[in-house]
């Protein structure tokens, strides 16, 4: 099994469909004709990422990326494949840590503290309660 693929495994978690699109969108290496395949049941490693296959051949080495009908849409070796799939999914982390260290996360969770004391602050800001409203809620939330 091949250490980069391993590697890819170890940081998919942080790729997503959209991801793979782009990158297959753009890839300026290989000319790819979209080809149907048999979805590589035998002979291949497969790393899985919302509904596309990320495949190494056991035998020879060479790599391609399938849809989920099972058409091939990129391929290519190791390093025109699978390390530039393990750079983004790097660089989508580091931003991911990044934001979450310095506050800048803009992923708020539903429900929380923190979206409901933004949502009483919308609501008094575009004027549909009042300042002593606000104040009154905020102060139940924090207290809550």
């Amino acid at each position: 099994m091949s250490s980069m693929l391993n590697q890819l495994r170890e940081v998919i978690d942080n790729l997503s469909g959209s991801d793979i699109y782009e990158f297959v969108s753009s890839n300026p290496g290989n000319i790819n004709i979209t080809f149907p395949t048999l979805g590589g049941e035998v002979f291949w490693d497969t790393v899985y990422c919302d509904g596309w296959k990320i495949q190494r051949n056991t035998n020879f080495g060479n790599c391609r990326i399938l849809d989920s009908s099972n058409n091939r849409k990129a391929w290519g070796n190791e390093s025109t494949i699978i390390m530039p799939l393990i750079n983004i999914a790097k660089k989508k982390a580091e931003a991911k840590n990044k934001a979450c260290q310095t506050g800048n996360s803009s992923q708020i969770v539903p429900n929380s503290l923190e979206a409901k004391l933004k949502e009483a602050k919308s609501l008094f800001d575009r004027g549909i309660i009042t300042e002593d409203e606000y104040q009154q809620r905020r102060k139940m939330l924090l207290m809550s």
